[in-house]
């Protein structure tokens, strides 16, 4: 009898938790889902004397550059229209950012100097969209890029000089090519394409003469295997 009673005391004494508990269990809101973070891609400069970061600036994400001596922050971006997506350094005075002409789709490649605060937009071609294939760390001054402005269907690859504009044609697209990948001294080594409704994987070993590509076949490789392909090639 007294087990009986026990188990039932238990019983009550549970669903009572329960209930405690779920009236005390907030709801997250549904904004909480799709708002901005309060900060998002943390990079530190070259040099180690800055660190940089997008915050929130009415509603949108904007890069901002805090001193490590002195804790002074500074913003770098002001846009109100649409988050800024991707920015990086570019030696230890320069921030490049990309950003479109309110919702446009039409990205520009941009440079922001800390010292002199000037902004710079190193791609300024209408109604062509760019994007940043990779900022070349050790090149001074260099980054690799893609944009349709030969062709607005499709992207070719270019050496844009960031102090004076110099967009160099380093691969014209052949018609078919979706995406670039490149080694870290800009040579493009991969390529994505899509031939006949058929996605193809395409690499090169030698970049320094007319590339002729090489159908990459992936169909026993493990998933790395592009990045390999990339890191020693």
């Amino acid at each position: 009898m007294k087990n009986k009673i026990l188990a039932c005391l238990t019983l009550i004494f549970c669903v009572f938790t329960i209930q405690i508990s779920a009236q005390v269990r907030k709801e997250i809101p549904l904004k909480d889902f799709f708002k901005n973070p309060d900060k998002a891609a943390v990079k530190i400069s070259p040099n180690g004397k800055y660190i940089s970061y997008l915050e929130p600036w009415q509603s949108r994400l904007n890069v901002f550059v805090k001193n490590l001596d002195t804790n002074e922050i500074r913003q770098i971006t002001t846009v109100t229209k649409r988050d800024i997506l991707f920015y990086d350094w570019k030696g230890d005075d320069s921030i490049i950012y990309m950003q479109d002409n309110a919702g446009d789709e039409n990205f520009h490649i941009y440079s922001a100097s800390l010292n002199s605060n000037e902004i710079k937009d190193l791609t300024p071609f209408k109604d062509v969209r760019c994007s940043v294939i990779d900022m070349l760390e050790d090149i001074d001054n260099k980054i690799l890029i893609q944009m349709n402005k030969r062709n607005d269907q499709v992207f070719d690859v270019y050496k844009l000089d960031v102090i004076t504009k110099e967009a160099e044609l380093v691969e014209k697209n052949p018609g078919d090519v979706v995406g670039w990948l490149s080694d870290h001294d800009g040579n493009i080594r991969i390529s994505m394409a899509i031939t006949d409704g058929t996605n193809q994987t395409l690499y090169t070993d030698n970049p320094v003469t007319t590339f002729t590509y090489s159908a990459v076949d992936s169909s026993n490789k493990p998933e790395p295997y592009l990045s390999i392909i990339i890191t020693v090639a």
